[in-house]
This record gives structure tokens, C-alpha cells and sequence, in this order.
């Protein structure tokens, strides 16, 4: 009974083994079978970079040296167009008319000084426009009216130069020198003008567009000119190559006449020089050619008539000399006894 039993176990478990077997086999053969499906799809390609080795560079350590480490700056070279300046149009200067002349009225706590300084003017000037020769003459009150010289009179200062005061004031130098010739003459120089000189400035005023001041050809002769509208002494000294000493010391009677600039023919000499009338002293005291050549400071054959003749001695009263050369700042000649100064 007991072998029979076991048989039939023994048969049920080979049954089981079989059937795990067959079903293992049928798997693998519906996996060969199976037919095998492509699908389309988008072939993508990735292509990894390969990666980059960074150098890193240590930090340099701080020393107590001097030496500093500039880093290199590399900046874009930029070009660009070099513009091309158009010059601006040159244009004459015109003068600016000098401004009329104003009143002030003195109040409490006004000095000279600070009224001169107010309206830019110097106190010379100021006192000379309200009768006082000078600062110290002229007292101040409250309530007193006073004349304000704005570019009216001038009182010559340190640094002061005829061209600075006519720039400042808007005049021609010509017309400066004209307005005050007499004085000037009476000077014989425009290079240095006094301190204390007093100068009265006119209004502005055109110069006339036909004015021709350029040089003219040399004279073989002293001749005679009557300036004409604008031809003051600067431009006579232009136009006959003459410094503007030897036109003054040639006319200095004619100029300190009396007579308006101009209404007098002026004296104009073949060079720079002086023009010398013999006086009826001058003979009384026996005056010859070699007393005027050492007061000229010439060599005798400079001395000539207005014509460039030789002059012969003796000399004759009214007899009109030229002396070539002439040294101007020793003034017109006087007779000087020996011994003295």
C-alpha cells in the first residue's frame, strides 16, 4: 500500500517537471518567431565638447617691495574721421562809443576814492572834471552834484599809454592826438607822456573810408601839407616815414597857433631831423655851425638849407637850416654862454 502511494507521488511531481519544461520551450520559440517592427524616428546627434582645462594662477603673495604688478589693459583701436574745421569769418573789431558823461549826487559815508572806484574812473580825473587840480583840492559834501568824467578827461597815471587810453575809450590814436596837439606839441614827444598831463578825449568818429595812410616816395626837399579829414599825426608819420617827434619839433609854432588841426599846412621834412630858424640872438651871440652841430650831436655837413644845399658861414638872421639826424631830446637850440649849465 505504502509503494503504491509513493508511485503516484513520484508520478505527479514528474508531471509538473514537464510541464515547466514545455511552457519554457514554447516561450522561447514565440520569441524567435516573433517579426521584428521598425519604427522611424529622428536620428538626433549629441556631441558633448570636450571640456575645457582651466589654469588657475595663484595669487600672487603681498611683499613689502615697491614693485607694483599693472595688469595689461587691452582697449579697441578706434578709428574715426578727423573732422575738418571750417575757419570762422574773420570780422573787424568796431569800436565801442565811449559813455556819456553822468552826474552823481554825494551822500553820508562817500569818499573821492570810493565814488572814482564806483564808476571806474580815476581820481585825478574825477577831481580834474569838477575844478580841482588835483584830489587834495577837492572836498566833498553830502548832496553836491558831481560831474562824472566817464572817457571825457584824463589825467595821465603810472603805466599809462596814449594807445591804452584811446583802446579803453573807443577812439582812433589820431583822433586822441588831434583833440590835444597843442599840448602835445608843446611836449615834442608822444613817447612818454608826463605824469599829471591832462588829456581831454573827444567823442568817437569814423574815419573816412578814402583815408590812405600808406608811405609815400622820399622828398628831395622840405615841403608843406595840409592833413586832410582823419590824417591826424600818427598817420602823417606813416605815410611820410617820419617819427611823430620830428613832425612836432618841425611844427611846433604852427601847431600851438591857436589854429584848429588842419588849418595850418604842416612842415614835412625829407628825413627825421629838426628844422632850425636862425634868431637875431643867435647872431648877437655869434652863433655858428659848429655850436648848432654840438647841440644836435651831427657831424657839420649835416646841417643843409631845405634843400639839401651846403650852408656857408656866416649865418644870417630867419636863415632856415635841416639838420640830418638831429638828436630831438636835446630840444630846439639855445645859445649857452661858456661855463654855463
Amino acid at each position: 500500500m505504502k509503494t503504491g502511494v509513493f508511485h503516484l507521488r513520484y508520478l505527479i511531481f514528474l508531471g509538473i517537471v514537464l510541464l515547466v519544461v514545455a511552457t519554457v520551450a514554447g516561450c522561447r520559440s514565440d520569441e524567435e518567431t516573433t517579426p521584428t517592427v521598425t519604427t522611424a524616428a529622428t536620428k538626433v546627434e549629441v556631441t558633448i565638447a570636450t571640456p575645457v582645462e582651466l589654469v588657475v594662477s595663484p595669487r600672487p603673495t603681498a611683499t613689502n617691495t615697491r614693485e607694483q604688478i599693472e595688469p595689461t589693459v587691452v582697449r579697441p583701436t578706434v578709428t574715426s574721421p578727423v573732422p575738418t574745421l571750417t575757419p570762422m569769418p574773420t570780422e573787424t573789431p568796431t569800436a565801442t562809443p565811449p559813455p556819456e558823461a553822468t552826474t552823481y549826487v554825494v551822500e553820508s559815508g562817500d569818499t573821492l576814492l570810493g565814488i572814482a572806484e564806483t564808476f571806474g574812473v580815476s581820481i585825478e580825473a574825477l577831481a580834474l572834471a569838477n575844478g580841482s587840480a588835483s584830489p587834495t583840492e577837492l572836498s566833498i559834501i553830502v548832496g553836491q552834484l558831481l560831474q562824472i568824467p566817464l572817457c571825457e578827461v584824463h589825467q595821465v597815471v603810472a603805466g599809462n599809454t596814449l594807445a591804452g587810453i584811446a583802446l579803453s575809450c573807443g577812439i582812433s590814436l589820431d583822433d586822441l592826438a588831434t583833440a590835444n596837439i597843442s599840448a602835445l606839441a608843446e611836449l615834442g614827444s608822444l613817447d612818454a607822456i608826463p605824469l599829471g598831463f591832462i588829456l581831454y578825449l573827444p567823442p568817437e568818429r569814423s574815419v573816412p573810408e578814402e583815408l590812405n595812410c600808406d608811405p609815400l616816395p622820399a622828398r628831395e626837399q622840405v615841403i608843406e601839407y595840409s592833413p586832410g579829414e582823419g590824417e591826424g599825426i600818427f598817420c602823417l608819420s606813416q605815410k611820410y616815414s617820419l617819427s611823430t617827434t620830428t613832425l612836432l619839433r618841425a611844427n611846433a609854432e604852427r601847431l600851438t597857433g591857436g589854429q584848429p588841426y588842419g588849418a595850418t599846412p604842416l612842415l614835412i621834412t625829407q628825413f627825421d631831423g629838426a628844422l632850425y630858424s636862425i634868431s637875431a640872438e643867435d647872431i648877437e651871440n655869434g652863433v655858428g655851425l659848429a655850436e648848432l652841430a654840438a647841440w644836435y650831436e651831427v657831424e657839420l655837413a649835416e646841417i643843409t638849407d631845405w634843400n639839401g644845399n651846403p650852408i656857408g658861414e656866416p649865418l644870417s638872421e630867419g636863415q632856415q637850416l635841416l639838420i640830418a639826424g638831429a638828436n630831438l631830446e636835446t630840444g630846439p637850440f639855445r645859445f649857452q654862454q661858456p661855463g654855463q649849465p
